[in-house]
């Protein structure tokens, strides 16, 4: 899993300001992550399409794993629709909907969610929402560092997005 955060923080954040699609009410919070690199980028760098590098430069690409097997409401399956489950779970903008969701996912026991990450026009990209306590985490990051030249040309390349140095006004 990946997770893209600031370099200063440790990357097991669990928010529960109502900040996130599907942040779960205090004292549980959610944590955002992704199942690969390129989807991380895309969610923490979603607007503007053109990016400071140092905005870039200050935060860090984290591979996570959490510390136990964990089941996922998954959104992204053919059989979700029969529960009122469509893209826009990964889409809208209607967080107090979805926060509602995750509060009922987290009621039946799930750990999170897995969903279409909704700045990947394409659906392909897939996302994770892990439920636990708020605040951070003190699990094990297997890795954590600057994020590589090639994620961000690859950002470019798929998306559009463009890491530029100097000011933009």
């Amino acid at each position: 899993m990946a997770r893209i955060h600031r370099r200063e923080l440790n990357p097991w954040w669990f928010s529960s300001d109502g900040s996130g699609r599907f942040d779960l009410k205090p004292e549980q919070g959610t944590c955002y992550l992704a199942e690969e690199p390129l989807g991380a980028f895309v969610e923490a760098f979603r607007e503007p399409r053109i990016v400071h590098a140092s905005t870039v430069a200050d935060r860090a690409l984290a591979t996570l794993r959490p510390p136990a097997r964990l089941r996922f409401a998954d959104c992204t399956v053919e059989e979700a629709r029969r529960f009122g489950i469509t893209l826009e779970i990964g889409a809208s903008d209607d967080y107090e909907l979805y926060r509602r969701w995750a509060e009922a996912f987290a009621g039946e026991g799930f750990a999170g969610i897995r969903y279409r990450l909704g700045h990947d026009p394409s659906g392909s990209l897939l996302g994770l929402a892990l439920f636990g306590a708020e605040g951070e985490a003190g699990w094990a990051v297997e890795a954590s560092g600057p994020i590589p030249d090639d994620l961000i040309r690859e950002a470019e390349e798929s998306f559009g997005i463009i890491a530029v140095p100097g000011v933009i006004r």
